[in-house]
């Protein structure tokens, strides 16, 4: 979906709530993600965008580049999880890790980073405090995030597209009246999720990251 296309959707349908829109035109103007774990950085980086930071292309491009990765966290695209080296929702040595996949499947396996890792290094490039969100319970969940995007705050939700493949997304908006929320994915894709369906893709089982919904919040 296109920026005007979702102008004319905003705008014949009553009650959404969203981010800036030139923001996410600006933000859409990005290339698509390339790499097969770095949604990350990618939602990351249209994270910053989103909340008015200084961004540019060359600067995704670096972005990108030095993000932390780590092996065991959520992978993106295709989903290439290693969730087999990870006991009790703890990391093993990366170090060790690393040897044994590399040894084992004869080439490097890059891992994006965990929602703390991420907020952490998203922190260090924006103008707002930028934090991992845990929620245990999902109508408090839902309710802060929706007071994000009332405050104009981007907001980065980790989603669950099976039992080893995560992905980031970027909440641009949502209308209470109709219950849909509409995201932008780092395929530069504007899609319209239902209310349940959001829930459900938000909702992650997997041992190794903690808490039922996890987000990266602008404050």
């Amino acid at each position: 979906m296109s920026i005007n296309e979702l102008k004319q959707r905003i705008q014949t349908e009553p009650g959404w709530k969203h981010l800036p829109l030139d923001r996410i035109q600006k933000a859409l103007q990005l290339p698509p993600q390339a790499e097969s774990w770095s949604c990350g950085p990618n939602s990351g980086y249209r994270a910053l965008i989103l909340n008015g930071d200084k961004s540019s292309e060359n600067g995704l491009r670096s972005f990108i580049n030095n993000c932390p990765k780590s092996i065991g966290a959520p992978q993106t695209t295709g989903g290439k999880v290693v969730d087999f080296l990870v006991t009790g929702g703890r990391f093993t040595s990366a170090a060790k890790v690393a040897n044994k996949v590399a040894n084992q499947f004869d080439r490097s396996i890059d891992v994006g980073p965990d929602p703390s890792s991420l907020a952490k290094y998203i922190n260090k490039h924006s103008k707002s405090k930028v934090k991992r969100y845990i929620g245990e319970n999902w109508s408090d969940f839902w309710t802060q995030l929706c007071r994000d995007i009332d405050r104009t705050d981007p907001a980065i939700i980790l989603v669950e597209k099976g039992t080893t493949s995560l992905h980031y997304i970027n909440l641009i908006g949502y209308n209470p009246k109709n219950e849909t929320v509409a995201i932008l994915d780092t395929d530069n894709a504007i899609e319209f999720w239902s209310k349940s369906k959001f829930k459900n893709q938000a909702k992650i089982t997997v041992s190794y990251i903690r808490g039922t919904w996890n987000a990266v919040r602008f404050y």
